[in-house]
């Protein structure tokens, strides 16, 4: 009777002990995977945030250069009637250059 009580205390014991192993490792691997999944997550927020500012200088630069561009074709344009519009006067008559500078 007394090793009946003997065995069924020390087999207890093993399953507590074996049980609270378990619930240990099963708590440090669910810690060990959140924090692999946050340090993921904060590498794709800062990927995400690097691609988007990539994206934002792009647009900027081929914003800018169109505009370069614009100017340069109006000036362009400006300076090609002027150079028209000079070659087209005629000194000898003063009342028509008048005219045209104005």
């Amino acid at each position: 009777m007394e090793n009946s009580i003997y065995y069924t205390v020390v087999i207890g014991t093993v399953v507590l002990i074996i049980l609270g192993v378990y619930i240990i490792s099963f708590f440090l691997i669910y810690q060990r995977k959140r924090k692999a999944h946050l340090v993921e997550k904060q590498r794709l927020q800062t990927q995400f945030t690097q691609t988007l500012l990539q994206t934002q200088l792009e647009i900027q630069e081929q914003t800018l250069k169109n505009i370069s561009q614009e100017i340069h074709d109006n000036i362009g344009q400006v300076l090609s009637l002027a150079k028209l519009n000079i070659n087209t006067m005629d000194c000898d008559k003063p009342e028509a250059l008048q005219g045209k500078i104005n």
